[in-house]
């Protein structure tokens, strides 16, 4: 004879046990999510820079550099050589001129009387002419029948910015390097920077990360130790001697 205590103990148990095994098997997602307390979905791609965060790479360097080498060409005087890049003018204020190709002077100078310059587009040379030039601040603007997309400007470079030079050192078309704006030196309106600038390099863009021009590569200081410092002119100087730009 069974006590009628016994049965109703172990159906007591039998109900605790299956109530923690519930328990013990709900995980976090099952726990009910009050409104507003929810957290956000974890990123499965990480956010690009904003615009306006001058100190980092482009998220698509690759695209930045095909458009900039797509503005940026060799430039022949004689057997002189150097490069330059086609600008829109009215990124710096300038109006009523098409777009200009914007070089160093001393590219060009033995260019200014006689001996034609010359543009390497597509492995050809195409004839320029000198429109004008400045040789305190080594700059020089050319036109020539050539078809290139023209490249914008910033005239508000930040010392630290993340930048790109190109041009053709050496005689390499088509060649990039990379670093940043080391220091502004407004009183000469020069920009310096410690990406590499070689011979050649002289009169190519020196542009931010949203491939904007904010200096015309001209030269390089080096001292016999440490690293050499490339200089720049900023761009907003072809305002003071080239160009005519305001309202």
């Amino acid at each position: 004879h069974i006590p009628v205590w016994v049965p109703l103990v172990a159906a007591a148990i039998v109900l605790i046990v299956v109530t923690g095994a519930l328990v013990a098997g709900r995980t976090s997602s099952d726990a009910p999510v009050q409104a507003g307390n929810s957290a956000p979905a974890p990123a499965t791609v990480a956010p690009e820079a904003p615009a306006t965060d001058v100190y980092s790479a482009p998220a698509d360097v690759a695209g930045l550099i095909a458009v900039v080498k797509a503005s940026t060409f060799a430039v022949y005087c004689g057997e002189f050589y150097g490069s330059g890049f086609m600008l829109d003018p009215s990124a710096v204020g300038a109006s009523g001129i098409g777009n200009v190709i914007v070089t160093n002077h001393h590219v060009v100078e033995g260019c200014i009387d006689g001996v034609i310059p010359e543009v390497g587009i597509d492995g050809s040379a195409v004839s320029a002419r000198v429109l004008d030039f400045d040789v305190t601040n080594d700059l020089a603007i050319l036109s020539a029948d050539i078809d290139v997309p023209a490249l914008q400007a910033s005239t508000s470079p930040v010392a630290g910015e993340w930048v790109l030079v190109a041009g053709s050192p050496l005689g390499v078309d088509g060649t990039v390097t990379f670093g940043t704006v080391t220091n502004l030196l407004p009183d000469e309106a020069w920009i310096t920077t410690d990406a590499a600038i070689s011979p050649g390099n002289s009169g190519g863009p020196l542009t931010n990360n949203r491939g904007q021009v904010i200096g015309v590569n001209s030269e390089v200081w080096q001292e016999s130790f440490g690293s050499p410092i490339g200089l720049s002119r900023q761009i907003a100087q072809l305002c003071v001697v080239v160009l005519t730009c305001g309202s």
